[in-house]
């Protein structure tokens, strides 16, 4: 992930500088990474393969399409021609059309209804500006929506088209519904118990000797210096130490001191009755090596390397003496390298003692990382400490890409972690960077080029309680939109109309001169009204639901969405825009009255 090449794409930046030159380096603004994928992969359940004999739930899918710029408007004109030209799209995808309803309600406009029997869909045309909308709601084939909608856009010969979608109800008793329940969601190949860490691993340990390749391209972190003076925490004396023999033949290091596990503390003393005098002794007696070094040396330590011989108690002992800030201060630069190699990737105290590290060296630029180096049979984990350099995130990349060339293994950088930023007082920034700095004039042009030309509302409505006579039907459904439209006084020009012989729901609809309605019933409790008018008016929504509900109480609102129609990217409501009479205060200044 941090090694994927930068993609130019041409977006202008104010802040963020180019990443070119030797300063400006692509790592410059961040300050913590973490990669942690899962253990598992996302995978099949083992009830995947499994077909319910009872359908559960049904769901749906609106997807509302605007269709820009058609080159087929003018055979469009009528709602015969639109048949003609739509009909056989549907089909083409495998669709059924088992009825059309047809109507010109004015506005220069012609609106289809088309049912089929895996959902509906309604086209609305506007021929002079060269526009459709088309309303798809699908309560089977749902996977088939972008097919439908290629199709759709290709017959009417639209050269640019955006949609959107809502999950909304679908339709009880459909034939395909157990198709349906396959096709639904993302398919998962892989069974639960397949590791990310594939082809799986043997758990065989990483020879010692790799060890030694890796810390001695680990000891390039430190370049800046050639003279570096540094210690390693070994194991016993009678035991090889792969990580000091590696480091101490470095170009780069001067001196090289190992430090073994003291005899007081061989074995571990976490249960003996006299542990904490012995971890007091082994204490002593490190601070009288180091002690000794940096005299001789005149210089004080630039490293310091973790062996994974390293016992847990040595490693208390190295804690308690770096927890001192007079002795970090005695014997360590302030631009410390710590190097824990893990072998064993279950040793987790040693990366908790690195981050011990980020804790005393609090100050940025600080900085923990942890990198894993795999074969085809076993793994290894880098565990690194820096304080004092603000590229330390580069320097690991490169020094990881070297190993892999080195040795053959896979890096996996799993985190970066910054110590504490740093307070400055009265601070004072160097740029300020005014509204006219920043690129508006394509969001302008496009805020100014959009024509809404109606308002939809998507309802969701959900029956309550289960007594026997709050059940829907399909008469019911119909007998509901006919109450609306009757309390509201609504001319129609097509409709009420019910459609009810598709699955066990049913589809009621009904075109007006100055919009529409489609209500769409699932067979059981829930209710899509998909409501469409010309004008922005949410009142009358309101309205609407409580005429059509009005003798079904029990019926509740669940969700509403609501979105404006129209073209050349319409993302703002007719009301948003007749209601600003300049332009908007992010506009380009030279655009502004």
């Amino acid at each position: 992930l941090l090694e994927k090449k930068i993609v130019d794409h041409n977006v202008g930046s104010v802040f963020i500088e180019p990443v070119s030159g030797k300063e400006n380096h692509r790592y410059k603004m961040v300050h913590d990474f973490v990669y942690n994928p899962n253990s598992k992969k996302y995978c099949r359940d083992e009830n995947d393969g499994h077909v319910p004999v009872k359908q559960k739930n049904s769901l749906g899918l609106l997807t509302l399409v605007e269709a820009e710029r058609v080159t087929m408007a003018e055979d469009l004109a009528s709602a015969r021609d639109m048949i003609n030209v739509i009909r056989p799209a549907l089909e083409s995808v495998g669709f059924t059309v088992l009825s059309t309803k047809l109507a010109s309600p004015g506005y220069q406009n012609t609106v289809v209804i088309f049912v089929l029997s895996e959902g509906y869909v309604l086209a609305r045309t506007f021929v002079e500006s060269k526009y459709v909308a088309f309303d798809i709601h699908l309560w089977s084939n749902t996977h088939k929506t972008e097919e439908i909608k290629a199709a759709l856009l290709n017959a009417v010969g639209s050269s640019e088209s955006s949609a959107y979608s809502i999950i909304a109800g679908g339709m009880y008793g459909h034939p395909n519904w157990r198709n349906d329940e396959r096709n639904r969601g993302p398919k998962l190949k892989d069974p639960c118990s397949t590791s990310l860490d594939a082809p799986k691993r043997k758990n065989i340990p990483m020879p010692e000797t790799v060890v030694g390749a890796v810390i001695d391209e680990s000891t390039h972190l430190l370049s800046d210096k050639d003279d570096v003076l540094t210690v390693t925490i070994c194991g016993t004396k009678r035991s090889p130490c792969y990580s000091h023999d590696a480091i101490s033949s470095h170009n780069s290091v001067k001196h090289a001191v190992p430090i073994h596990t003291c005899g007081s503390i061989v074995g571990g003393v976490e249960f003996l009755r006299d542990s904490a005098k012995r971890m007091y002794e082994c204490e002593l007696e490190v601070i009288s090596m180091l002690q000794s070094l940096v005299s001789t040396q005149r210089r004080k330590i630039d490293s310091l390397v973790i062996d994974p011989r390293s016992s847990f108690a040595m490693a208390q002992v190295v804690h308690k003496v770096l927890s001192k800030a007079k002795n970090r201060k005695k014997f360590f630069t302030s631009d410390l390298l710590v190097l824990a190699p893990m072998l064993d990737t279950t040793e987790t105290w040693r990366r908790i003692l690195l981050d011990k590290f980020r804790t005393l060296y609090l100050q940025e630029p600080v900085f923990r990382t942890e990198v894993l180096f795999n074969s085809t049979t076993a793994t290894m984990e880098l565990g690194a400490f820096r304080s004092g350099d603000a590229r330390f995130m580069d320097h690991v990349i490169e020094v990881a890409s070297k190993i892999e060339k080195r040795t053959g293994l896979v890096s996996d950088i799993r985190n970066f972690e910054g110590g504490v930023l740093r307070f400055q007082p009265d601070f004072e920034p160097t740029h300020f960077f005014l509204h006219e700095d920043y690129e508006h004039q394509s969001a302008f042009s496009q805020w100014t080029l959009q024509k809404p030309v109606g308002y939809q509302t998507l309802l969701q409505l959900k029956t309550r309680g289960s007594n026997q006579n709050r059940e829907l039907s399909s008469e019911k459904v119909n007998a509901m939109l006919e109450g609306a439209i009757e309390r509201l006084n609504i001319k129609t020009e097509a409709g009420p109309m019910l459609f009810s012989d598709m699955a066990d729901g049913c589809v009621a609809a009904a075109i007006f001169s100055w919009g529409s309605v489609v209500v769409l019933w699932d067979g059981k409790y829930h209710l899509d009204v998909n409501l469409f008018t010309y004008d922005d008016n949410a009142n009358f929504v309101d309205e609407f639901k409580a005429a059509m509900t009005q003798s079904t109480p029990w019926v509740k609102l669940d969700e509403r969405d609501f979105m404006p129609r129209g073209y050349n990217r319409v993302v703002n409501f007719k009301s948003d825009l007749e209601e600003t009479l300049d332009d908007p205060i992010w506009a380009p200044i030279r655009n502004r009255a």
